[in-house]
């Protein structure tokens, strides 16, 4: 199993099979929702028509093992009000024990019945697996010949013009999951965080100055000769230290 090792965050850095129809006409997946501990999958995409689409790095859902949760899964008509449209059923599955695949015993988690534009809601409970972090779930809607959704896997590639192999029409979309450890939670407070970082840098710059006799320069100090080598730290308008060294040339007066 790869799950143990695999580096904490919000999405999996495992990689999965390709999932596609040959074409990304007639059907498509309209909307995916899943309301997690307290990340939510909320994604419409009713507007698109297209095979493939990887939500992994901007949908995620937090489930606790042992838990049970509902995802809601509507099928739509990619090309809407085209007669043409061909009804399609779709699957579910998640990588329950993070292992890089959705064809272990119970990672197909429900079914959504064949039809035109169906929906269909599917309770699923988070086994125990003792493996916990970011892992992925796959929606997989298609078109087949069959007329049913028993030939729907998790990991298909359809082709279209000029050889023809199913699935036809459909579309496949991944999201992430991370799976926590029901023991990590305590005083109902979740132990999830999300780090939202920015580096901001440090500045120099160079101040050059010509005097005579004498220059009170920003540090305070008096100098009455040159100086090439005087710095004076300051914060610049990231927050960020400036380093300015001082270029300072002193000529002396003359009498005559």
């Amino acid at each position: 199993m790869q799950g143990s090792s695999t580096p904490p965050g919000t999405v999996s850095t495992l990689s999965y099979c390709v999932s596609l129809p040959g074409s990304p006409n007639y059907s498509n997946i309209k909307n995916v929702q899943l309301i997690g501990d307290n990340y939510n999958i909320n994604n419409n995409t009713s507007t698109a028509c297209d095979q493939y689409e990887d939500y992994t790095t901007t949908h995620f859902a937090d489930l606790t093992e042992g838990q049970p949760y509902s995802i809601d899964v509507d099928l739509g008509v990619c090309n809407s009000g085209n007669a043409n449209n061909y009804p399609s059923g779709a699957k579910v599955f998640i990588d329950w024990n993070i292992d890089g695949d959705f064809t272990d015993p119970g990672e197909e988690v429900g079914t959504i019945p064949n039809g035109i534009a169906v929906s269909a809601s599917l309770t699923v409970t988070v086994p125990f697996t003792g493996i916990y972090g970011p892992t992925r779930m796959r929606v997989v809607s298609q078109f087949q010949s069959a007329g049913n959704t028993n030939p729907i896997t998790s990991c298909e590639v359809g082709t279209w013009a000029p050889t023809y192999a199913e699935p036809w029409f459909g579309a496949t979309e991944d999201y992430s999951i991370v799976l926590k450890n029901p023991t990590a939670i305590a005083n109902g407070c979740d132990s999830i965080a999300v780090l939202n970082l920015t580096i901001n840098s440090s500045t120099t710059s160079t101040d050059t100055q010509v005097a005579c006799d004498l220059y009170t320069w920003i540090d305070g100090v008096t100098y009455t000769s040159s100086n090439y080598a005087a710095i004076f730290t300051s914060i610049n308008a990231a927050g960020c230290n400036n380093i300015a060294t001082l270029d300072l040339t002193i000529n002396t007066s003359t009498t005559s």
